[in-house]
């Protein structure tokens, strides 16, 4: 599993995210998972994994307003 900071921009806002990643290699792709191990999407890419997470920082963040 990859946990590492790295820099990530919000493909719907351009704001610039930086947080634990939290993708992990399987068989059929990559898989965003939670911090508690609950599945947040799959893909065939990591680059499709890195925008899925995006998404999910995104709404994570649309909700506290």
């Amino acid at each position: 599993m990859l946990k590492d900071l790295k820099e990530l921009y919000c493909p719907v806002c351009g704001k610039l995210i930086v947080e634990r990643q939290m993708i992990k290699k399987v068989k059929e792709g990559y898989k965003v998972v939670s911090e508690k191990g609950k599945n947040l999407g799959t893909s065939k890419t990591k680059e499709g994994a890195k925008k899925r997470l995006a998404q999910v920082e995104y709404f994570k963040r649309a909700k506290q307003k």
